[in-house]
Formats: structure tokens, C-alpha cells, sequence
């Protein structure tokens, strides 16, 4: 459900003889520590999956930035914007100048781009940023280029493309010129997500070949999250390679238009 962008919902809070109801009767404590005895139907699947989604909120509270890792380890923060020239990011617990190189990709150049980055992360079964599955990253004004070494399947490299400000984006028009290949990841298959808030609402899209490196969003097609809809303002795209099995991965981008 978490690597498809699947919500869910459970009903009833409440307690009685069937399966609609989370506990057997109306009794239970209000604090928690409920017995097996006390939970009903869907209640254990429920109860797991708010267990788990607590544990994912406490590793992301204590996980540096999604978007843009921070390796520094020692609470510096990157700040400022590509766009506004003053871009600083973390470099052994010093702020030293950003490498804004990686926004001539970009159809709208540096006045729109904030920073370019990168991150590995597992999906399945939730979401877990794995810096180790990095093994390099480059961006210059002619291209942005990821390798990854996955163990596993359900595994993401992805290339990060945030911008200044939200903008309108019309993923039917959107064209990106880029490569992706290695015998870990989905062959043929990238994807490419419109972001808003952080990545807390989206909708990612499958991409396909429009010749040579120029590929096109299948807008036909999107996985949407939040309260995000395709047309909405993004702040951020992202371009992503998901992993198959164990192996190597790369992804090169040199150009996303829109």
C-alpha cells in the first residue's frame, strides 16, 4: 500500500459483535494497551499499521532532509536558493557555496531552480532514506548522473529537481532527455513525480520513450498522493529509478522541460 500510494481508512472506533468494529465491546480502556481480547475484526491490521506508520514518522523526524541529504552530522542546515544566488550547503560542518550547475537542466534555467540533489531510499515496506545505496552523484550544466548499488528490490534512486516556488506544471507538455540503465532496475522503467509540501502530495507518472533519450510523462497514467492533482503547483520534481533485485543502477539526465 505505502510503495503504490494507497491510503487507507478504518471503521468503526467502536465496539461490538461484528467485524465493523474495531474492539469487542465498548469497554476497552481509552489509554491503550488493548489484549487480543479486546480487539475485533480488522483491529489488529489497523493497529499494526498505525504502530508502524509511528516508527516511520520517528525515523523521518531523526533522518536528515529527503530531498537533500545531509552528511555533515552535526546539525548544519543548507539555506538560501540557487535562484537568488545565495544556494549554501553542509560541507564538514560548514556552509561553503552550492553547486547550482545542475539547474541549466532545467528548461527554465537557474531563475527558477533552488537547489539540485539526489537520494537512495527503500519503499516497501515503508519508506527508509538509505544513503549507503548511493555510491556517486554529479550534476554540471549538461547533465545530472546517479549510480546506485541496490541489495533488494524496492529500492529508489532518485534525481531532485527543486525549485524556487510552486509552478503550474502540465505534465502533457512536460519532455525530459535522460538515461537509465544496470542489471538492479526495472528495465525501460523511470518515473517521474510532481511534488508539493515537502513531497507530502504528488502525483508520480510513468515515462515513455519518445526517441533516443527524450521521454514524455504519461499523463494518462498518474499515481497520486496527498491532496495533489495533476495540473496542481509543484515545487519540486523528481526523477527515479526503482530497483527490481540486487545490482547497479544508473540514471543520467540532461534536460527536463515543462
Amino acid at each position: 500500500m505505502d510503495a503504490r500510494g494507497i491510503g487507507w481508512t478504518a471503521w468503526k472506533l467502536d465496539g461490538c459483535t461484528d467485524s465493523t468494529c474495531l474492539f469487542t465491546d465498548q469497554n476497552v480502556p481509552a489509554g491503550g494497551n488493548w489484549t487480543t481480547a479486546d480487539l475485533n475484526g480488522h483491529a489488529p491490521f489497523v493497529i499494526e499499521r498505525l504502530q508502524a506508520n509511528n516508527e516511520l514518522l520517528e525515523t523521518a523526524d531523526d533522518a536528515d532532509d529527503i530531498s537533500e541529504p545531509d552528511d555533515s552530522g552535526d546539525g548544519c542546515e543548507p539555506i538560501g536558493m540557487c535562484a537568488d544566488g545565495d544556494r549554501m550547503e553542509c560541507s564538514d560542518g560548514e556552509l561553503v557555496a552550492r553547486d547550482c550547475s545542475g539547474c541549466a537542466l532545467l528548461s527554465c534555467g537557474e531563475s527558477c531552480c533552488s537547489y539540485v540533489s539526489y537520494f537512495g531510499a527503500e519503499t516497501y515496506p515503508d519508506f527508509l532514506l538509505r544513503s549507503d545505496l548511493v555510491t556517486g552523484f554529479s550534476q554540471s550544466g549538461s547533465s545530472a548522473a546517479l549510480t546506485m548499488s541496490f541489495d533488494g528490490p524496492n529500492q529508489v534512486g532518485t534525481i531532485v529537481f527543486a525549485l524556487d516556488q510552486a509552478y503550474t506544471i502540465d505534465p502533457y507538455y512536460m519532455l525530459l532527455d535522460l538515461e537509465a540503465y544496470g542489471d538492479g532496475i526495472l528495465a525501460g522503467e523511470v518515473t517521474v513525480s510532481l511534488e508539493a509540501d515537502g513531497g507530502e502530495a504528488g502525483c508520480q507518472y510513468p515515462v515513455y520513450s519518445a526517441g533516443g533519450t527524450t521521454v514524455y510523462l504519461d499523463d494518462l497514467n498518474p499515481n497520486c498522493w496527498g491532496s495533489f492533482a495533476p495540473g496542481d503547483p509543484a515545487s519540486q520534481i523528481n526523477v527515479r529509478i526503482d530497483s527490481l533485485s540486487a545490482g547497479s543502477g544508473e540514471l543520467i539526465v540532461y534536460s527536463v522541460g515543462f
